[in-house]
């Protein structure tokens, strides 16, 4: 994989990843809870910060792979084991 196109595909997660976070609504809700109309405020703040910061980009890009990886895991779980409390 030539260096251009794996930039960007990392990109394109980095994007799909500030996305998630300007516009997901588990995250405008609980922000609403905690902070008010401050938090929609704190949201964009944040999503400045972190397109400015490559590191911090690549830190979201895997936690939303870790998420992604957990939740199938246990959704193989809970197929195995439908009895389980967890599931």
């Amino acid at each position: 994989m030539s260096k251009n196109v794996f930039e960007t595909k990392l990109q394109e997660q980095i994007n799909n990843v500030d996305k998630t976070l300007t516009e997901g609504f588990l995250a405008s809700v609980i922000l609403r809870a905690l902070y008010g109309s401050k938090g929609k405020k704190l949201l964009k703040k944040a999503a400045k910060v972190m397109k400015k910061d490559p590191e911090l980009q690549a830190a979201f890009s895997d936690l939303k792979y870790s998420t992604e990886h957990i939740k199938d895991l246990l959704k193989q779980h809970c197929d195995e084991f439908p009895d389980d409390r967890n599931c």
